[in-house]
């Protein structure tokens, strides 16, 4: 699971170049327990694929997902999911999204209501 957690905040927070989002998700899909999605939709609606890691143990379960445009191989969405009976109880606890990435030297724009 750290691994796939790891190479998702890479994907999320850094505008790594093709190389390097093609090398993680060939190791994301050599990993034991990745599953393909398939086609999907990201939280915004957008078409997507998908892969999907789950652990579920006795007491607690979570499932990452990871929704990338294949065309472009670019990660669009990052989905979580816990639950405290195993896998049965799964319910989204967050999800990231990109909009759009890229190198600059400029302060982020804060939503008005961001506290």
């Amino acid at each position: 699971m750290l691994l796939v957690e790891q190479a998702a905040e890479l994907l999320l927070e850094l505008p790594a170049p093709a190389g390097v989002r093609a090398g993680l998700f060939r190791m994301m899909a050599d990993l034991p327990g990745v599953c393909s999605l398939g086609g999907v939709r990201d939280p915004l609606g957008r078409a997507a694929d998908g892969v999907a890691l789950r652990t579920c143990e006795p007491g607690y379960g979570t499932d990452l997902q990871l929704l990338f445009d294949k065309d472009a191989g670019r990660l669009l969405s990052v989905n979580r999911s816990a639950g405290s009976q195993g896998c049965s109880d799964l319910r989204p606890t967050g999800w990231s999204a990109v909009l759009e990435t890229g190198w600059t030297d400029e302060s982020p724009e804060l939503p008005a209501n961001h506290s």
